[in-house]
């Protein structure tokens, strides 16, 4: 059987999709690298105090709660992406990677043990911790 994606085109205003085809072998781990390199990703990455400021700003023109996600690992988690577009346009979602030193802005809200996130509501500026470990379903009651 063919397996395809239907991509959503990120240049288009009709919401076209791109229809890619998978040609690589029949094995679960591939299948999962396929489907998962193709998930939308809306997490905003920050890497200084600077950025972090911008996000700041932009959550509190838009009047969103933005929650800020301290990560070591390299690339965004599936995870992350998936929540990401769930609550498009209704969260903020911040991601920060951290070296193994730690970074400035972990260091500004005490971060010291990765992953950890950091919940904003709206209009106000003191952060909640997420305290439990992050799995989906976690997060996305704490969203």
């Amino acid at each position: 059987p063919t397996i395809k994606a239907f991509v959503p085109s990120r240049k288009s205003v009709k919401n076209a999709k791109n229809v890619e085809e998978y040609q690589q072998a029949r094995e679960v781990k591939d299948l999962v690298r396929f489907a998962t390199s193709r998930m939308p990703n809306f997490v905003e990455r920050v890497k200084t105090a600077q950025e972090l400021e911008a996000a700041q700003a932009k959550r509190r023109e838009w009047g969103l709660p933005m929650v800020l996600i301290f990560s070591s690992s390299g690339a965004t988690s599936s995870t992350l992406k998936a929540l990401s577009t769930a609550y498009r346009r209704r969260l903020l979602v911040v991601e920060h990677k951290a070296g193994k030193g730690g970074s400035e802005v972990a260091r500004r809200f005490g971060v010291t043990a990765f992953p950890a996130v950091l919940g904003f509501p709206a209009g106000q500026g003191e952060p909640v911790a997420f305290e439990k470990k992050p799995t989906y379903n976690m997060l996305d009651g704490f969203f």
